[in-house]
């Protein structure tokens, strides 16, 4: 038995020694261990058990490329065994070359027994180069920085594969882990557990199974320094979501490894400075109706964004037309000559049914010149164009814009136009003025498309100083302005909807944003006239010099449409409003009810409203002005009035009462849908007197 023993010993130290040499010689293998550079040691532990087991892996740019020392594994069962695997080879001692060019190293472990294991590392500074070490659980994908945190704990079973670990090695952090969800703002998908500031660097790995989105609002958006997206990785901006890169932006993932994503909530948003690879969605909704858009990549074909199911135009100032994508040849010419998306050049696109584009290339960045022209014509000066970025842009930047050749709207600002699908109508907006229609704003979406007017031919530039982060739903409510009244006028027919705004204040009475009346034939315009021209936004100078405004009114379709009066508390609270209806005669006291009903067909006369504004009330109580009115359409019967009503009387023709109504407003609708068609007599009892009117029910 001894002699047996004494063999096996013999037969142990051999094999031990004749891998040793594999690494050094043995003269040399003790000052290894406490001098050697460029090498880690992992240790595993248990509380189920007290046994334990290492390995080593260590760098020599001289190493071969079986060089190490093999592992031997464990007689006890239940003993851990913890070794990495090179060429079909289990070592103990794996010895590699330089760190650059074995940067994921494969780590097995076996468990002799299920239970909480431990993993230590330790060597960590022995690296001459300063090197970033991660191990990673294959199992759960999770990845421990082993520089910021050496011990890793798990739950090991003897059923587990062996292949359960990386080691990780790279040059500079990581940053990002991925360890919780794919989630850019939670902290623990961060290897220090904290999200990035503009000071920190990020490198976005493919071996991080969890590869990042953005899910910070525009108001608060995500930030780093330099952002390096490796081959293999990826990252993801959601719809609505924003990101800023302070610093240089690098994509070897190509446009696959860069993706900003958009539905019904938005568009994502990134504002960078380098113009890398990115595809970029644009959903786009309300079927059949035409949408204003432009490409935010560069060389995009139009070919890759529309067929011929799809309608699709390109504006012609010199021609005062659209041309077709369908008619090629004068398409192109129209098109600088090319058939791809110009950058800051807007295009008309309808599509059939809801979609999402895919915009694939290098990002617009940097200036954008976009060259405009002035033609002889009724749109002379009117030119088509749009934001060219992955972000919004800022029509009141203070910087950025050189847009000297637009039309003056008054004191050196400038007006954009922008068409809401929506609402069937364009809205307006002015610059540093605060003041839009129909939802426009001073932010412009990336992408999207609107019209600007010039006096002379001419380049309009901008650059990256006008991009901001901004709600990229396209429309929202202008800011509060002191003495402006705003007009919206809807309809029961349909859901078009327009306004007009009033705005006091200015120098003069010159200035303000044009009407650009809708492309939608059964959609209302309403706007303001002064100088022969129609207005959106009508800057006015005072209310003593301007106290009867004109408003234009066309129905898109015959039916019921309601004005209502709005921002009226921005004047000093002694001014009245009152809205003349000058083909009825009628007179609503804007001040006690700011909303009036009425009908209107599109024949009528266009010059349908006058807005009176005075620094007292006017006495409209009395036989010169008509203060009830008393009309029908279809089977619903309208009252408007500027006296308080008692009570309602509908009697037909023959003098029986039909309907008696109480308790009423000052306007009023009732449905007669279970009365007969024909004649009847309303008969309105008012504080001051009684109305009668004939009215027609069908």
């Amino acid at each position: 038995m001894k002699t047996t023993l004494y063999f096996l010993l013999i037969v142990l130290l051999s094999v031990y020694t004749c891998n040793a040499k594999a690494i050094s010689n043995p003269a040399t293998q003790e000052t290894s261990q406490t001098t050697a550079t460029d090498l880690i040691k992992l240790h595993v532990s248990s509380t189920v058990t007290t046994y334990t087991d290492e390995m080593i892996v260590n760098f020599i740019s001289t190493a071969t490329p079986n060089q190490g020392v093999e592992k031997w594994f464990s007689w006890y069962p239940t003993a851990p065994s913890l070794y990495s695997v090179k060429n079909g080879i289990n070592f103990t001692i794996n010895t590699l070359p330089a760190v650059t060019d074995n940067l994921i190293i494969p780590v097995s472990f076996i468990a002799g027994v299920n239970g909480s294991y431990t993993i230590t590392a330790s060597e960590l500074n022995s690296f001459v180069n300063p090197t970033y070490i991660y191990l990673k659980d294959l199992k759960t994908n999770f990845i421990r920085a082993l520089h910021q945190n050496a011990n890793y704990t798990f739950t090991g079973l003897t059923t587990d594969s062996p292949n359960r670990f990386q080691l990780i090695f790279t040059l500079s952090p990581c940053g990002w882990l991925g360890n919780t969800s794919i989630d850019w703002a939670t902290s623990s998908n961060w290897e220090n557990n904290l999200q990035p500031t503009i000071l920190d660097n990020i490198t976005l790995y493919s071996w991080a199974a969890r590869q990042p989105h953005i899910t910070s609002p525009t108001s608060n958006p995500a930030v780093c320094n330099d952002l390096k997206i490796n081959s293999g990785s990826s990252l993801t901006i959601d719809a609505g979501k924003a990101l800023t890169v302070y610093g240089t932006l690098t994509n070897a993932a190509g446009t696959s490894g860069l993706i900003i994503k958009s539905d019904a909530s938005g568009t994502g948003s990134l504002i960078e400075h380098n113009g890398i690879n990115a595809t970029i969605e644009r959903y786009i909704v309300n079927p059949d109706q035409y949408h204003m858009l432009s490409s935010p990549v560069t060389s995009q074909t139009i070919n890759s964004i529309v067929s011929d199911a799809d309608s699709f135009y390109v504006w012609s100032e010199p021609l005062g037309a659209w041309i077709e994508h369908l008619n090629a040849i004068n398409f192109v010419a129209a098109n600088n000559g090319v058939n791809i998306f110009i950058p800051g050049k807007a295009y008309a696109v309808s599509y059939p049914t809801i979609v999402t584009k895919n915009f694939i290339g290098n990002l617009n960045c940097g200036n954008i010149n976009i060259p405009l022209t002035i033609s002889q014509g009724i749109y002379s000066g009117w030119n088509f164009i749009a934001n060219p970025y992955a972000s919004s842009i800022n029509w009141d930047a203070i910087s950025g814009w050189t847009r000297n050749i637009l039309e003056d709207a008054g004191n050196a600002k400038n007006a954009i136009w922008i068409w809401n699908a929506g609402l069937g109508n364009y809205g307006t907006y002015v610059s540093y003025a605060g003041i839009g229609t129909n939802g426009v704003t001073s932010n412009i979406a990336t992408s999207q498309g609107f019209w600007v007017k010039v006096t002379n031919t001419g380049i309009l530039s901008m650059d990256n100083s006008v991009r901001e982060h901004a709600d990229q739903v396209f429309f929202k409510s202008s800011p509060l302005s002191s003495d402006l009244l705003r007009l919206n006028v809807s309809c029961n027919e349909n859901t078009y909807t327009d306004e007009v705004v009033i705005k006091f204040g200015n120098e003069n009475n010159q200035g303000g944003a044009e009407k650009m009346f809708s492309i939608e034939q059964t959609a209302p315009s309403l706007y303001s006239t002064k100088m022969n021209k129609n207005w959106s936004i009508n800057y006015l100078s005072t209310i003593f010099q301007n106290p009867f405004v004109s408003i234009g009114f066309k129905a898109g379709i015959n039916g019921i449409y309601t004005i209502h009066a709005s921002e009226l508390s921005s004047f000093s609270s002694n001014t009245y409003f009152y809205l003349k209806d000058l083909t009825s005669n009628f007179i609503m006291d804007l001040n006690q009810n700011d909303t009036y009903t009425f009908f209107a067909s599109n024949n009528d006369n266009a010059n349908r409203f006058q807005i009176i504004f005075a620094a007292s009330p006017l006495d409209i109580f009395d036989n010169k002005v008509k203060n009830t009115n008393i009309y029908s359409y279809k089977n619903f019967i309208y009252v408007n009035s500027n006296e308080v009503i008692q009570q309602i009387n509908i009697y037909n023709i023959q003098g029986k009462l039909i309907k008696t109504i109480n308790n009423i407003t000052r306007n009023f609708v009732t449905d007669m849908n279970e009365t007969d068609a024909g004649y009847y007599i309303v008969r309105v009892t008012t504080s001051k007197n009684i109305y009668s009117e004939k009215v027609s029910l069908k």
